[in-house]
């Protein structure tokens, strides 16, 4: 029987116990209560020397479209001892903002760690949260001495179990020890060391196996051309279902074979989600031992869909994620050269000419060539915020995954939803989730709070108005009013200026003015939020760059200054 249905999914290994609610009530609470955001950064380069400044401009996603839920963007420079050297707090319009970090002269070579966030997106997994590791170059460090030579292959059984019986499909990755892809041959053996199947990589290390495991048997994959390798396979899961997901011309077609009795081990409906929306449910009436469809995804924006697979008591069997690519989010345009001239501190002109009409932000970076490397162009906007924001860990060149839609690309995106661990939550804790207070909300810009008393007393200066006078940097002093309430609290929010500022606060009533005193509470946007991820450096980052090059303009920056 064939069911058409509406997206795409990836599998992981699937616990948990029964939803008090249907699981598509609950999603729909959680994502009102609180949307999914993102934030890419667009850097006029990956790689800076110390003492040069690092331009860029901050854009926020949510719900596909730019984010109008914060106000706030945090950015701050990590150096290896997970020590914030540089914390921006930058005002946030129409889902964007810009800035810049100056880098101290006294910064050593290394791999440096940039972050940003708001407030409202730590409501959420916090490792999905905006990172990336760049390059800088100074003193010289002592360097990272290199790792034990070793090869990692880990293996993911699509749907999450490793199921006897029936084919399973299991995907595959192998990273060097720094983290960086490695292609593999090998072969997939049992105990008695009889040869299953063998299997190749695809691209970047990445790759898939088909074999049916035979119950009570255990496994192991033997690399070639390499001595004493084994690794072990996942083992066995009875009573579960073998998942299988393939792109098709109008989305995914899906293959799903259970084995089970108990009807509670047995799919009764498939539910596809993105960023938190529902965007199919499929009932099955009938419980077969195949049950096979088509996910018609060619209506659906581009991203990440999460597919999982329910009994009727609403536990999840099987999940998987597929990428959706529609390529509704390019944008034609072209680039005309109007004045071109290499001459020193010569002025040039482009101007870049779109298909259609269209409003919204946009940045060009401009560098100098000699000092643009692969780093820049590994990532980009459409990467960052449909792709990496969703999947944890280091990806190789994301930015290739969209560098076309012919099928070598589509199968190589979809190797990296089945080899990329995802959950932004568990299915056995979204009700408490969802119902659970929020632990951060957006500042609204600058919030002034505090409590005045009479002057050397503890009397509440209560319901009355005093007068702010913000002074802040170069800006005309600006004048605010409040009213207190009956413990003299006062609040003003939405409040916007730049640099260190000086608040002076007097009471409003002219000559029946009283002396004050002012406690003021930390403003909104000082806080720290602990506990943020803190990513390893792929070592091999570290070994693709043009030392020499870069030391020579370090020392050239230090001569000049």
């Amino acid at each position: 029987m064939k069911f058409i249905i509406v997206l795409c999914v990836f599998i992981y290994s699937v616990t948990g116990t029964v939803c008090a609610q249907d699981p598509s009530d609950l999603l729909d609470h959680w994502s009102k209560r609180t949307a999914i955001e993102k934030v890419f950064l667009h850097l006029d380069r990956g790689e800076y020397a110390a003492a040069e400044t690092i331009w860029f401009k901050a854009y926020l996603y949510a719900e596909q479209v730019p984010d109008t839920i914060s106000t706030v963007l945090y950015v701050e420079l990590q150096n290896g001892s997970s020590t914030v050297i540089s914390r921006q707090v930058l005002p946030v319009f129409l889902g964007a903002t810009n800035g810049q970090i100056e880098l101290p002269d006294s910064l050593s070579s290394g791999a440096y760690l940039l972050r940003a966030y708001s407030p409202t997106m730590l409501n959420h997994n916090t490792e999905f949260i905006y990172t990336r590791h760049i390059l800088v170059h100074g003193k010289k460090s002592t360097g990272q001495g290199a790792g034990r030579p070793f090869l990692q292959l880990i293996f993911f059984p699509e749907g999450g179990n490793l199921v006897p019986g029936v084919s399973n499909t299991l995907a595959f990755k192998a990273n060097d020890e720094y983290g960086m892809p490695v292609n593999v041959k090998g072969t997939i053996r049992n105990e008695n060391k009889e040869t299953i199947a063998s299997f190749a990589s695809y691209h970047d290390g990445m790759g898939i196996v088909e074999f049916t495991p035979m119950r009570g048997q255990l496994y192991h994959a033997e690399i070639e051309n390499l001595a004493e390798s084994r690794f072990e396979l996942p083992q066995l899961t009875d009573n579960a279902i073998a998942l299988t997901i393939i792109p098709h011309p109008s989305g995914f077609f899906f293959d799903v074979r259970q084995q089970a009795a108990d009807p509670s081990k047995r799919v009764a409906f498939m539910l596809g989600q993105m960023q938190h929306h529902v965007v199919f449910r499929q009932e099955f009436k009938r419980q077969p031992e195949v049950l096979e469809g088509v996910i018609d995804t060619r209506n659906l924006s581009s991203g990440i869909m999460h597919v999982t697979f329910f009994s009727n008591q609403g536990l999840p069997l099987a999940e998987r994620l597929c990428f959706v690519n529609n390529a509704e989010f390019i944008q034609e345009a072209s680039l005309v050269t109007d004045t071109l001239d290499y001459g020193s501190y010569a002025k040039n002109r482009f101007s870049f000419l779109m298909k259609d009409t269209v409003q919204g932000n946009f940045s060009v970076s401009v560098t100098d060539a000699d000092y643009s490397g692969d780093m820049e162009m590994e990532e980009h906007i459409a990467s960052r915020l449909l792709l990496q924001s969703d999947l944890p860990g280091y990806i190789h060149n994301p930015a290739w995954y969209f560098s076309g839609r012919n099928d070598s690309i589509t199968t190589a995106t979809d190797l990296l939803m089945m080899t990329h661990g995802w959950r932004r939550f568990k299915w056995a804790e979204l009700e408490q989730l969802s119902k659970a207070p929020l632990a951060y909300t957006d500042p609204g810009y600058i919030t002034l709070t505090g409590k005045i008393t009479l002057r050397d007393s503890k009397k509440p200066f209560d319901e009355k108005q005093a007068h702010l006078f913000i002074s802040a940097g170069s800006q005309a002093q600006n004048l605010k009013k409040v009213t207190t309430d009956k413990q003299g609290m006062f609040r003003l929010d939405s409040l916007l200026f730049f640099g260190k500022s000086r608040v002076m606060y007097t009471d409003s009533r002219g000559k029946k003015a009283l002396y004050i005193d002012v406690h003021p509470a930390k403003d909104s946007i000082t806080r720290n939020y602990p506990g943020l991820p803190t990513p390893a450096v792929p070592a091999g980052l570290l070994l693709r760059s043009n030392e020499a090059k870069w030391k020579k303009t370090y020392e050239d920056i230090m001569k000049a200054n």
